[in-house]
């Protein structure tokens, strides 16, 4: 009965922290306490990590700010200038810099982290070389660049700091 007893205050925890899992829990617990809470932790703790990590990561949240705003630009690209070869590009590498940074979050190791904080730098990098393209062809206005560069830069400075002190740790191992 105790065991009991704390599986279910485990199972209260977890439904009121993570609301996604409530209705399936609910479900579960009625028919099999034991196996829902191993499911539970197993599940919450796979979760838990996930949204810590993403929510934590100031650089993957700009990613993600400046990834919109990217599309944003070439949705705004085709209707108003009809342009199509360089926006995409720059819709391609704009947004790759996020999904990069993501996956360097799930990285199975430590070089694959910095390989894909590489990435995602390069990333950055092209998309610069197209936001000043589209300024010097008219496409943007100087103010329009300088948001979306400004951007763009702050992101490159944190994923080039970002990479330096990884490798300067790995080092010191």
């Amino acid at each position: 009965m105790i065991v009991h007893s704390s599986q279910f205050s485990v199972f209260q925890f977890s439904v009121f922290q993570f609301s996604v899992f409530q209705f399936s829990v609910f479900q579960f617990s009625v028919y099999n306490p034991q196996f829902i809470i191993l499911s539970l932790q197993f599940s919450v703790h796979n979760y838990s990590s996930q949204f810590t990590v993403m929510t934590e990561s100031i650089v993957y949240n700009k990613s993600k700010v400046f990834a919109v705003r990217v599309i944003k630009l070439y949705k705004w690209l085709i209707n108003e200038h009809s342009e199509f070869v360089m926006s995409k590009q720059c819709l391609r590498s704009g947004t790759s810099i996020g999904a990069n940074l993501a996956e360097a979050l799930r990285g199975q190791s430590r070089p694959d982290f910095t390989s894909k904080l590489q990435i995602a730098l390069k990333e950055a990098n092209e998309t610069l070389y197209w936001l000043e393209l589209f300024k010097e062809t008219d496409y943007i206005t100087p103010e329009m660049f300088e948001s979306l560069n400004s951007d763009c830069v702050e992101l490159v400075k944190m994923l080039t700091s970002i990479i330096v002190t990884t490798k300067q740790n790995d080092n010191k191992l």
